[in-house]
């Protein structure tokens, strides 16, 4: 089973109620309509929004929003969910929090935590709510520095330039394998790619400092 069905078969137990109860003043007839216009999976950024973001403050229990956490995450990893505010990874994790993560069964937090290995950019947003969830970040930078794309090491590289004051990024510059990888990539470039490869040493650089 992939990550995507073994997300949505661990959430399963969590069914839509016939009434999401939320503030009669912040919540319409419209707004809750919205939420079953479709079936869960095809519920797009723009239908699910709106909830996402008012979910357990005016909106709806934990329970509900565990119903649409398979969705909610799916967007907020997605090209589709950048835009919409109720899909931003910070908040979703802060969401999670807030409906009881840490004591959540164990298979419904190991499909959160497989499909977020596998969907969710350190690049686009993803690395304080991995941090929130206590989910593994230096595994998920360990396979970003490990491929053998040199435009994916490229952007490893300027991320950890970007985020050096970061407790687990800074981790990761320690690792001699890291600087080993970029200077590696970095003087192995025949210009070949046409890749702008500075990044590649000045990380590299970083990293013996770390």
């Amino acid at each position: 089973m992939n990550a995507r069905d073994a997300l949505y078969g661990a959430f399963s137990r969590h069914p839509l109620r016939r009434v999401v109860e939320g503030c009669p003043h912040c919540v319409s007839d419209e707004d809750q309509a919205r939420l079953r216009a479709v079936p869960l999976h095809r519920l797009s950024a723009e239908q699910l929004d709106r909830y996402a973001f008012k979910a357990m403050t005016t909106w709806g229990e934990a329970d509900d929003y565990r119903h649409f956490l398979p969705r909610i995450l799916e967007l907020a990893c997605s090209d589709e969910g950048a835009a919409w505010p109720g899909l931003d990874p910070d908040l979703v994790a802060r969401k999670m929090i807030d409906a009881g993560w840490r004591d959540w069964p164990a298979d419904e937090r190991a499909a959160v935590a497989r499909f977020l290995d596998e969907h969710a950019r350190l690049e686009r947003g993803w690395l304080t709510p991995l941090e929130t969830l206590g989910l593994d970040v230096a595994a998920r930078l360990a396979a970003w520095r490990d491929g053998d794309d040199v435009a994916a090491l490229v952007a490893c590289a300027e991320f950890v330039i970007d985020n050096f004051d970061r407790p687990a990024v800074r981790a990761f510059a320690r690792d001699p394998a890291t600087a080993a990888a970029f200077e590696g990539a970095f003087l192995d470039d025949d210009g070949a790619l046409d890749l702008d490869v500075a990044p590649l040493a000045r990380a590299a650089d970083l990293c013996r400092f770390a």
